[in-house]
């Protein structure tokens, strides 16, 4: 099959490059509103709706350059102009949806040295989790970015949030979280 090579390169390329720039806008705002940045729900559905009343007249206005110049410069366009965007839009939206997280983000280093830390692409009901997992859940759930350090020689994981140092992972029996790092993010001044 001859154009095999092309249908590939064409569902795997473009496409999906389309595919992740689609759902970035459409899908994964609404629940960096709502989830990271703790915006209600009634106001972060609102502002999704009136970004897609402004945007969706456009769709007609770059069909029509696409029929001019060539759907794939559009392709490459809108995924360049994502790749350059999405940081600045995301931490901007940071900044103005919840500046209280953005300055502790700002003010308070946070980092993570472990050895055993995995990316789970497909977790399943069988899937592991080690005490670093656990730690960089809790982080990212609450927004909060971190630096990935080498480990620490004789433990599991050590965490420093600001000047505060915890080592391992000990959530009470029946509880998602370690109380010792609520507690630091706490007197570190953590909005809630």
């Amino acid at each position: 099959m001859p154009n095999a090579k092309f249908v590939l390169l064409a569902l795997f390329g473009a496409v999906a490059g389309q595919g992740v720039v689609w759902y970035t806008g459409q899908f994964y705002v609404l629940f960096f509103l709502t989830i990271t940045l703790k915006v209600n729900y009634l106001t972060a559905y609102l502002l999704i709706g009136a970004a897609l009343l402004i945007g969706s007249p456009l769709f007609v206005v770059v069909g029509r350059l696409s029929d001019r110049i060539g759907r794939i410069k559009i392709i490459l366009a809108g995924c360049l102009l994502a790749a350059l965007t999405y940081f600045p839009v995301f931490k901007g939206l940071t900044h103005y949806a919840n500046p209280a997280l953005d300055t502790f983000r700002d003010t308070t280093p946070i980092s993570v040295a472990a050895t055993d830390c995995n990316m789970h692409f497909f977790p399943t009901a069988n899937t592991v989790y080690s005490k670093c997992d656990r730690v960089t859940d809790f982080l990212t759930k609450r927004g909060l970015s971190f630096e990935s350090k080498p480990a620490v020689a004789g433990q599991d994981v050590v965490t420093k949030i600001g000047d505060v140092e915890l080592a391992g992972w000990d959530p009470p029996k029946g509880s998602p979280d370690d109380p010792r790092f609520l507690k630091v993010l706490k007197y570190r001044g953590y909005p809630a």
